[in-house]
């Protein structure tokens, strides 16, 4: 019971992900790498929405409904799992990138089909985050890890279904890790000002000069405000007032 508890989600009794990943991980292991995996992760963006709405009643039984939905990609050589409150996970085997798009649309349309409960019909919002292993990576954990980039690629695209891209990833990680080291900058006084001269051409006289914001980030080197203002923007509303007051 001790191991079942430990490798299962209490609300649904679905696989977690610990498990998903014991699962994806032995697979890798014994099918040929030739053989990929389709890793989708499908994404609630509403749930909590919903919960505060309407109340966690009703949350609770949209993801049951979705959950019973998705029951039918579980199988012999596929796994239906819950990885969080609102993240499922549903992995088949000896599926390619274009079968995988397909079963991605396939599942979006029945997990977004209205459940009618107390009078009230409830719709799940979703997104779909699509990674292949090994294609994408032969480390389990990793794989998961590309078909969340995934997910927030098709957030940041405003998209129901992406694809996992390296270079969109890349993109991302230099995104995040900026994100998290902007606060420390402006508490250690990390950005400056340049200052550009405006000059008359009548005598080449310098009648002002426009301040300009800079931020030399120990691992990307010299930012312009063009590329971490709008990341503090988006990450905090304290931070876009820290950095708006120095622009």
């Amino acid at each position: 019971r001790l191991l079942h508890v430990a490798h299962h989600d209490d609300a649904t009794g679905l696989p977690n992900r610990r498990l998903a990943e014991d699962w994806l991980g032995q697979r890798l292991h014994d099918v040929p790498e030739n053989r990929e995996t389709a890793v989708l992760m499908i994404v609630i963006t509403n749930l909590q929405e919903l919960s505060a709405g309407l109340g966690r009643r009703f949350a609770d039984e949209l993801l049951a409904h979705i959950a019973g939905q998705l029951a039918r990609w579980q199988g012999d050589r596929s796994l239906l799992a819950r990885v969080d409150e609102a993240r499922f996970l549903v992995m088949v085997g000896s599926v390619g990138p274009t079968e995988a798009a397909e079963l991605a649309r396939e599942i979006r349309a029945v997990v977004t089909e209205p459940l009618h409960t107390a009078g009230v019909a409830l719709r799940a919002t979703v997104v779909i985050g699509i990674a292949c292993a090994p294609l994408d990576s032969g480390i389990a954990a990793e794989a998961l890890r590309c078909a969340e980039a995934a997910v927030e690629s098709a957030v940041q695209a405003q998209q129901n279904i992406a694809f996992f891209r390296r270079a969109e990833d890349e993109a991302q990680q230099r995104r995040l890790k900026i994100g998290v080291d902007l606060p420390a900058a402006l508490a250690s006084d990390g950005l400056h000002l340049v200052y550009q001269p405006k000059q008359r051409l009548a005598d080449g006289s310098c009648r002002s000069v426009e301040a300009l914001v800079r931020w030399d980030h120990p691992l990307f080197g010299p930012l312009p405000p063009s590329e971490f203002v709008e990341i503090a923007e988006r990450t905090n509303e304290n931070t876009k007032r820290a950095s708006l007051s120095t622009r």
